[in-house]
């Protein structure tokens, strides 16, 4: 019996794979596509086509081998009969449909086709071409936004956190300015002398009285009015008198100045006591004036 390769070309056709035929059919396979996923659907068509009626030839019922790559997800079967120049033509096909189970590069080989000539009862078969398939992984799933709200409700949290922590922040920063606007001289004054506690000793002696002196002077300044620093003993003295302040209270300031700039210039070597009674001369200043 004599076979002869013909192609068989139609329109969609992804991949097609030739086969042979005797008594003047011919068979012929296809792939629905040559490059899919894991879980994509693959169909493989098989063809069977002669000159005659459909009653010419009986066919055996094909069967797919396995492929480790492939599971078959069913199958389906048709055929007809059409006129073509002044002949009639008559098609058998074959669906097999498959479900992509893993990744990889395999070939598919059709099923074996068997037919029966109903004039001669002589049987013959057709083996398929192998066609060649790529099977790449599975595209990742969507993200289900569902699942994100336990992420979106921690990330609200840490905003209320971060913003509470900097509304504290920049609440605590303008309570200390307007402390700070708000502070009078004396305040400002009551602070400084706390802060140079520590400093009451006999080794921190010409620190005590360069830090004191500062205080008298920012002091004294605040309720004349008029600037001090950088003044003798002498001449705050006189601003002092010039801005109404009494004379015993001008004495006791020129006083203790000129204790502190003895200190300053002699090394500081001064007593405990000495330093306690400059200490509470100025820190008795720091009481509101009484407009004496």
């Amino acid at each position: 019996m004599t076979r002869r390769i013909a192609p068989w070309l139609a329109a969609g056709v992804l991949l097609l794979g030739l086969e042979g035929s005797a008594g003047g059919i011919t068979v012929s396979s296809e792939l629905s596509g040559t490059a899919l996923r894991v879980a994509d659907t693959l169909v493989l068509r098989v063809m069977a086509r002669w000159e005659g009626g459909e009653e010419m030839y009986r066919f055996s019922t094909p069967r797919p081998g396995d492929n480790p790559y492939l599971q078959l997800a069913g199958q389906s079967v048709g055929g007809q009969a059409r006129l073509e120049d002044s002949a009639f033509v008559s098609e058998k096909s074959w669906h097999f449909s498959f479900v992509c189970v893993q990744p990889g590069s395999t070939q598919i080989v059709p099923p074996v086709i068997v037919y029966t000539n109903t004039e001669t009862e002589v049987t013959d078969s057709v083996v398929g071409s192998p066609m060649f398939l790529a099977i790449a992984a599975a595209p990742e799933p969507p993200f289900d936004y569902r699942r994100g709200w336990p992420y979106l409700l921690a990330l609200i949290i840490a905003g209320v956190v971060v913003f509470a922590a900097l509304r504290i922040a920049q609440i605590r920063r303008q309570a200390a300015k307007n402390r700070k606007l708000h502070q009078t001289p004396e305040d400002e004054a009551a602070q400084l002398l706390e802060a140079l506690q520590p400093l009451k000793r006999e080794d921190r002696g010409e620190q005590f009285y360069t830090d004191l002196e500062k205080i008298i002077l920012g002091l004294w300044e605040a309720r004349a009015g008029r600037r001090l620093a950088g003044k003798t003993p002498r001449e705050v003295a006189n601003i002092l008198d010039e801005s109404g302040v009494d004379d015993e209270v001008i004495g006791r300031v020129r006083a203790t100045l000129t204790e502190c700039q003895n200190a300053r210039f002699g090394g500081g070597r001064v007593d405990i006591a000495t330093m306690e009674n400059a200490f509470e001369t100025v820190q008795a200043w720091v009481k509101p004036p009484d407009g004496s």
